[in-house]
């Protein structure tokens, strides 16, 4: 039996497929299986996949009947996987050669259900995406921008977490990559099929579900953004999946066994990915129909017009009272003056 099971989502992807596949196979842990599931391709990408396959007995192709996204494929995966671990990498993506074996021995040195760890914007070309206003000489403050951008300020590195709103908070985004799981605790949960944006869902339950998730440093995961990619897509029908993925998230919320406090944390990460969703559909549709709109709103789960009053509610009152702030002691100083 293999350590880790390594699932692969494929479709349309023969640019990248090779360099995915290269990082996996040069991985130092060896003991390894790739479960590569095509989802009905109409280029190289299930050819790609076979030939590494035919030379690699660690390499498995499967292929999905239809068009059915990343969600039946990642299930697929899942019934096909027989390690204890398992980790999902996007087939347009690459990892580092020591990513699993650092997150392997990090999840079974601690008995964790989950470990996670940063990972790194790139371009379609493989190179580092800068965040705004930063230079690449300063190497030190670069990375560690970086990760902040896409974990947050508030991660920690070699983190224990066992306190379940302490967990939610620990993972922050609920993407299913840069992270390996126990199989006994995902083997029953089930992405959505047929949508984008189906790992939100899937990731939040995990969470939920585990008892333990730990954190390391090395990084690894190399998330790259190009014309093709679903977070690339900013038309009225990524937008549309989008809220119908967080609708679902907001269903979980209400029927999960969640305390009062790691709902509000949930409605907040929900909020915050629904904004971004409508912010990115405004700027690339500055037309929208009538009808976009009644059945954008319709979409939109109750939960975030409360998350975002209070999101609105509490910025503006931060602005005033630093502003008034600002006016009383720009006072004291001219009284100060003027003796």
């Amino acid at each position: 039996m293999p350590d880790v099971s390594i699932i692969i989502p494929i479709y349309n992807t023969e640019q990248y497929l090779p360099h995915c596949l290269d990082s996996l196979i040069r991985q130092t842990l060896q003991d390894i299986e790739i479960i590569c599931v095509d989802d009905v391709s109409t280029d190289r990408s299930a050819e790609i996949a076979r030939s590494y396959a035919a030379e690699d007995p660690r390499v498995h192709l499967y292929s999905l009947p239809t068009n059915s996204r990343q969600g039946a494929a990642r299930n697929l995966g899942l019934r096909m996987a027989s390690a204890p671990y398992i980790g999902f990498v996007d087939s347009d993506d690459f990892v580092a050669p020591d990513y699993f074996e650092n997150l392997y021995r990090a999840i079974t040195r601690h008995d964790a259900d989950i470990v996670m760890t940063p990972y790194a914007f790139v371009d379609q070309h493989g190179h580092e995406i800068l965040p705004r206003g930063q230079k690449g000489f300063f190497r030190r403050r670069r990375r560690e921008s970086l990760f902040e951008r896409t974990l947050g300020r508030d991660w920690e590195d070699n983190r224990v977490v066992s306190a379940p709103l302490q967990r939610l908070k620990c993972v922050r985004q609920f993407m299913v990559m840069n992270k390996l799981y126990r199989s006994v605790l995902i083997k029953t949960v089930q992405f959505p099929e047929n949508t984008r944006f189906e790992d939100v869902p899937f990731t939040m339950e995990a969470v939920h579900r585990a008892h333990k998730i730990c954190t390391i440093p090395e990084g690894g995961y190399f998330y790259r953004r190009h014309p093709e990619s679903t977070t690339a897509d900013t038309d009225f029908r990524r937008f549309t999946e989008s809220v119908t993925m967080l609708g679902m998230t907001d269903s979980y919320i209400a029927k999960s066994c969640m305390t009062t406090e790691e709902a509000e944390f949930c409605g907040k990460i929900v909020t915050e990915t629904l904004r971004y969703t409508i912010r990115a559909l405004i700027r690339s549709n500055s037309n929208l129909g009538l009808n976009q709109i009644i059945q954008a709103k319709s979409k939109v789960p109750p939960l975030f017009f409360r998350y975002f009053l209070w999101r609105l509610l509490r910025k503006h009152l931060k602005t005033a009272g630093i502003a008034t702030l600002i006016v009383i002691v720009v006072y004291g100083v001219v009284l100060w003056l003027n003796r």
